[in-house]
């Protein structure tokens, strides 16, 4: 399983995802967005390039095998779907 975050700093939710990772014993790459001008970029580019299941603003951004999960409340909405593919 390929796991990608795009967090910042100080965002208290990217730190509950990368955590809920660890606990899980699942290994992911992150990509700090600390820039707001960046960021803005970011959503922009990810919702014009279909990537997205729906409008971004906000990070975290999870992506399990390059299929958009959302942020941390859809990773936990989705828990048990994930870990069965562990």
């Amino acid at each position: 399983m390929k796991v990608k975050i795009y967090t910042r700093n100080g965002c208290p939710f990217c730190v509950w995802a990368k955590q809920w990772f660890d606990e899980n014993e699942i290994v992911f790459e992150e990509t700090i967005i600390d820039d707001h001008s960046q960021r803005l970029r970011f959503y922009e580019e990810m919702n014009q390039s279909g990537k997205v299941a729906f409008p971004i603003s906000t990070v975290p951004q999870i992506f399990i095998d390059d299929e958009h999960i959302g942020g941390f409340t859809d990773l936990k909405a989705n828990a048990t779907e994930i870990l069965a593919k562990k």
